[in-house]
């Protein structure tokens, strides 16, 4: 990532109070793309840094709100019972809960390459959910 996008996407997000991420499940986590994305931006001495001689990461990031918002090809379930939720426990343990997020909200969309009006129903949830945000 170049250093001056770096910088305004960092700026984005000690401006921000809710953050949103709308991305796909492959292989039941999130792409490597935004793995890689999360890891140059949420660097020591920005999102958290050590106190100490102290091996525990203090997050940087606090007050914050996440609403990951994923889809998949596959059902839901798959997730849930035989990956044991590995998105979130990605996405909210090892990620935001170390920066000092713990406010994350997850929206996991199954099924999503049926045509039985199952978006427009799973964006009808998003779209209730930022009305009373």
């Amino acid at each position: 990532m170049r250093i001056q996008k770096q910088k305004k996407h960092r700026e984005q997000i000690l401006w921000a109070d809710h953050i949103v991420y709308i991305y796909p499940i492959f292989w039941g986590r999130p792409p490597a793309m935004l793995l890689g994305y999360i890891d140059r931006l949420f660097s020591k001495d920005f999102a958290y840094t050590y106190e100490g001689n102290s091996v525990f990461m203090k997050g940087l990031l606090k007050n914050k709100k996440v609403t990951c918002i994923s889809t998949m090809k596959g059902p839901t379930g798959y997730l849930r019972l035989f990956l044991y939720n590995m998105n979130q426990v990605i996405m909210k343990k090892a990620v935001f809960n170390v920066v000092g997020i713990k406010d994350v909200k997850f929206f996991e969309f199954g099924s999503m390459e049926t045509k039985k009006n199952k978006q427009e129903k799973s964006l009808n949830k998003v779209k209730l959910y930022f009305q009373t945000v």
